[in-house]
């Protein structure tokens, strides 16, 4: 039995929820994983919507959105290392 009225209710509820606990550490992180999800969704909308972009240009889109992450994650894994 679903107490929601929709998925989207339940979506919005774990989205809230998941970004509640995520700021629960340390608020000021709360700007960083809203512009990670921000960009992660742009690239990710401009690979699977728009058929005009060219393989080559979609191959180079992919390459960015995972250096992007990967050099998110590294630096604030070792920063402090290094």
């Amino acid at each position: 039995m679903n107490r929601l009225p929709s998925n989207r209710a339940a979506l919005a509820w774990l989205v809230l929820a998941s970004l509640f606990f995520y700021s629960w550490f340390n608020p000021i992180y709360l700007p960083l994983i809203l512009f990670s999800i921000t960009v992660n969704y742009l690239v990710g909308s401009s690979l699977a919507g728009d058929r005009r972009i060219r393989v080559l240009n979609r191959r180079w889109l992919l390459i960015l959105g995972v250096f992007f992450n990967l050099a998110l994650l590294g630096y604030y894994k070792y920063a402090d290392f290094l």
